[in-house]
């Protein structure tokens, strides 16, 4: 009776995990020229990003869409951060220290966009990565869609350990409620923040960074932001045009950064999102039960079935982590390792958030309400 319950359970709940990406898509090329030559500011937020930065800008400087300036705003760094930026020609704005009430994103963001003499405000973390074509492509999405756009990158995988962040992503691409079956164009319950993409007068229209500035998740915040004052907004999975390579620092820097997010945009994420990851999540959890019960005897015949179950489950979450990133396709055979991983951070992050109430990042103690 309990082996044939586990099988009906995690079968049911594995449909959860196809209706979170059901409207899945990526940024593409478009084969028609921008109607206009619009300026792009790219402002690039920085705390002690001087091991980062560098290829972003380096991708920066081979874009083929070219009316475009970058402004690199250096929130009190203590590493060479503001050296590598100012060698690039950038435009380099120093912020000593933050005003009290101020997340130190949120006020580099805002500090930048009062600096940007651009149509457009193209809002991007340290550790992105462009194609040549990206800024274009950016371009044509927005003309096609007026709106916010916004973009999480592809996650280019070097080192091992980045491999225990296939879990995550997958939560934050769906969090958004941008691409499950209940998702509706033009309406998410946040952006993605390592790329945003925004019209200037959209923005300052909103209020911008300046009102969300105490936000420790502040794409959750500002997509919020942005649809009170009835501005769409359009999400995208960066494919190969968009990407990042997180964490270089290592395993306790994503530890670190991922505990810093999970509870806090979990609490913002899109309900119908929350019930298919919670029932999706359930049903990986089930399947954690088939080795056991197989060890205790079952018959060849469940036996059978469990393997296919666990099996399927696999390629499942495969095939979602190939819209995330370059996962090696071992880790999605030996899921059990990966989700217990993404559950030992949220449940930190609970803790963290929760009864803490403060969290360590970059250097800086954040008081969290």
């Amino acid at each position: 009776m309990l082996s044939s319950i586990n099988i009906l359970l995690a079968l049911l709940l594995m449909i959860a995990g196809f209706f979170l990406f059901f409207r899945f898509s990526a940024v593409t090329r478009h084969e028609s020229t921008l109607h206009a030559q619009a300026m792009v500011s790219v402002i690039i937020p920085v705390r002690n990003e001087a091991h980062r930065i560098l290829p972003l800008l380096q991708s920066l400087k081979r874009q083929s869409y070219l009316n475009f300036e970058i402004i690199v705003v250096d929130d009190d760094s203590s590493d060479g951060t503001a050296s590598v930026a100012d060698r690039f020609g950038t435009t380099l704005i120093r912020i000593p220290e933050k005003p009290d009430g101020w997340i130190g994103k949120t006020h580099a963001c805002w500090k930048g966009a009062q600096a940007a003499s651009g149509d457009y405000l193209l809002f991007l973390d340290a550790d992105v990565r462009l194609s040549p074509a990206a800024l274009e492509i950016l371009l044509h999405t927005i003309e096609k869609q007026p709106g916010i756009v916004s973009v999480q990158p592809y996650h280019s995988v070097s080192r091992w350990y980045e491999h225990f962040s296939l879990f995550p992503n997958l939560v934050v691409l769906a969090g958004v409620d941008a691409f499950n079956i209940m998702s509706k164009r033009g309406k998410t319950a946040g952006l993605f923040g390592p790329c945003i993409l925004v019209d200037r007068n959209d923005y300052m229209e909103s209020g911008g960074h300046k009102a969300i500035k105490n936000e420790l998740v502040d794409d959750m915040a500002m997509g919020r932001l942005f649809q009170e004052k009835g501005f769409q907004i359009f999400c995208f999975g960066g494919g190969p045009h968009i990407t990042y390579a997180m964490y270089p620092e290592g395993i306790a820097s994503l530890v670190g950064g991922w505990t810093k997010n999970l509870s806090k945009a979990s609490e913002m994420s899109g309900k119908a999102s929350i019930v298919m990851l919670a029932a999706w999540i359930t049903g990986i959890m089930s399947s954690f039960s088939f080795p056991v019960l197989i060890a205790f005897g079952c018959s060849p015949f469940f036996t059978a079935f469990f393997i296919v179950i666990f099996s399927l489950y696999g390629l499942q979450i495969f095939g979602m982590s190939r819209k995330a990133g370059n996962f090696h396709p071992i880790c999605s055979f030996v899921y059990p390792v990966y989700i217990l991983f993404f559950l030992f951070l949220f449940f930190r992050s609970i803790y963290v958030s929760k009864v803490k109430k403060e969290v360590v990042w970059k250097n800086r103690t954040i008081r969290l309400s």
